[in-house]
């Protein structure tokens, strides 16, 4: 399981996910999800499903949150859509969520993606 400390106040940084995160993802997927996928299903999902992946880290405790989501890839009215995500259950209501949420739009407008 995480070994994460009760913060006080969370400052979270968001950044793509890398490949090194994959232990991470599994242990936030464990205590994140009623039906977690192991780390071949991340894998699998994340090579063949095109999906997009979002980790919330801070410098203490490594990487506490995600969010999963998928661009459209046959039409640009489609929206982007969130298909996973979570926060380490001692992260949650800190904000980090939030700023997960917030990074994506940024993104999504940036690159002028459709929106959720």
């Amino acid at each position: 399981m995480m070994s994460v400390r009760s913060p006080t106040h969370t400052t979270a940084t968001v950044r793509w996910m890398k490949p090194t995160d994959l232990p991470a993802m599994t242990e936030l997927e464990l205590v994140t999800q009623d039906f977690p996928w192991n780390e071949d299903q991340l894998v699998r999902s994340l090579t063949k499903n095109g999906l997009v992946v979002l980790v919330a880290e801070t410098s203490r405790d490594g990487v506490v949150g995600f969010l999963t989501y998928k661009l459209p890839v046959t039409s640009k009215a489609d929206p982007t859509r969130i298909v996973r995500g979570g926060v380490a259950p001692v992260f949650r209501n800190k904000g980090v969520a939030r700023t997960l949420l917030s990074d994506m739009r940024k993104k999504v407008k940036t690159f002028k993606w459709p929106s959720i």
